[in-house]
């Protein structure tokens, strides 16, 4: 008999052991979750309908957040998230989203003050990049003073759509994506509509958040701030040109050229893309013009149906090796926060950022589509909020 209880005992010991295992839920074989994300990243593409658990790093960096508390900032679509949970013993969150639902949504993890320690972009779509991607490659060559010609060799693997897009159908409003301002990690805006007003935030519980309020820069260096405050619309000096990052424009020239890997090629800390993804850089669109080396595209403008008037241009379509590139006509928000040149203006537009700095002017490089131009990189203040794409590392 007390051979009996003893191996009972045991048993029960066994069961709970599996039981209380967190990694492999039930019995060790079945995880909890739908995805458990281990590479860590600032924008991780999430499913419909999913539990979905994801490292919380500092980017995509070793330096693991040190945190209490996860919570929803924001969603651009009331209902989709359900629930976040916080295993901060083990670095991770936890988020649940409900089913048939696409959108975006910004979760913070937060230390025990409560205050905003790191911010992650969930881009919940079915979308798989990798799957609908952008060949481009070319050569150039360059002749030093001696006479010594120099041959470069480029190529790319770009996504289809923006970064939180829901499509990269031409004349689609969900195809325009979320706006950041350049160098900073957690998006600003979201603009939706084909007029290009703001898509509004919503809490978890469906209130709607007070998003992009405009707000001066008061430091030298207001990265941590805007980490803390992915809310807030930063913006500094002369016309605010300085942005979120400093009202110094010598500190910005001295100390932001790599913060989207413009320098090294890398997806950096800062880096908006999903792992394995970074922001692409000004020579990925070359096939915009402006460089004799490179073979224009053959582009396409895109109208409403209504007629030929700049105001009807909603984007133009770019037709790559085959594949057909989209860039919607969704304008930008200028220093101040104010939205122009969308689809619906006289002067409908499409700028981009590039990964690059243009640090003599403490400017970034930014991309433009005009009714009547196209540029690959021309300097735009910092404090610019637009769509952002990514190429393959």
């Amino acid at each position: 008999m007390m051979k009996i209880v003893k191996n009972l005992a045991l048993a029960v010991m066994a069961f709970a052991a599996v039981a209380c295992n967190d990694e492999g839920g039930k019995g060790g074989n079945k995880s909890p979750y739908s995805a458990d994300i281990t590479t860590p990243a600032n924008c991780y593409i999430v499913a419909p309908g999913s539990t979905v658990r994801f490292v919380a790093n500092i980017g995509n960096t070793a330096e693991k957040a040190v945190f209490t508390t996860a919570e929803l900032t924001w969603q651009d679509v009331q209902g989709m998230v359900t629930k976040v949970d916080a295993q901060a013993d083990k670095g991770k969150v936890v988020v649940t989203l409900a089913s048939g639902i696409e959108g975006n949504a910004l979760v913070s993890v937060k230390d025990a003050e409560g205050k905003i320690v790191w911010n992650y972009h969930l881009w919940v779509t079915n979308y798989q990049p990798e799957k609908n991607v952008i060949n481009y490659s070319y050569s150039r060559t360059t002749t030093a003073e001696d006479g010594t010609e120099t041959t470069d060799n480029f190529a790319f693997v770009m996504m289809d759509r923006y970064i939180g897009a829901l499509s990269a159908e031409a004349g689609n409003a969900k195809a325009h994506g979320l706006h950041y301002n350049w160098g900073r990690p957690a998006p600003v805006f979201a603009a939706t509509s084909q007029q290009g007003a703001p898509q509004a935030y919503f809490t978890i519980a469906g209130d709607t958040v007070a998003n992009a309020v405009k707000q001066p820069v008061e430091v030298e260096d207001n990265i941590a701030n805007a980490i803390a405050n992915p809310t807030i619309h930063y913006n500094s000096g002369s016309d605010g040109y300085y942005g979120w990052i400093s009202n110094s424009s010598a500190y910005i020239k001295a100390n932001c050229g790599d913060m989207w890997g413009g320098v090294s090629a890398t997806q950096t800390k800062y880096d908006p893309c999903p792992a394995g993804w970074r922001v692409a850089p000004y020579q990925a669109y070359k096939f915009l013009g402006g460089d004799k080396a490179v073979e224009a595209a053959e582009v396409t403008k895109v109208f409403d149906g209504v007629g030929e008037e700049n105001k009807n241009i909603v984007g133009w379509n770019y037709n790559i090796n085959g594949a057909t590139l989209y860039i919607p006509s969704c304008g930008e928000f200028n220093n101040n926060g104010g939205y122009s040149n969308g689809a619906g203006t006289n002067w409908p537009n499409g700028k981009a950022w590039t990964a690059g700095a243009d640090s003599d002017n403490a400017r970034a490089w930014g991309t433009n589509i005009s009714p009547s131009s196209a540029s690959y990189a021309q300097g735009l203040a910092v404090s610019y909020t637009l769509p952002v794409r990514c190429i393959k590392l």
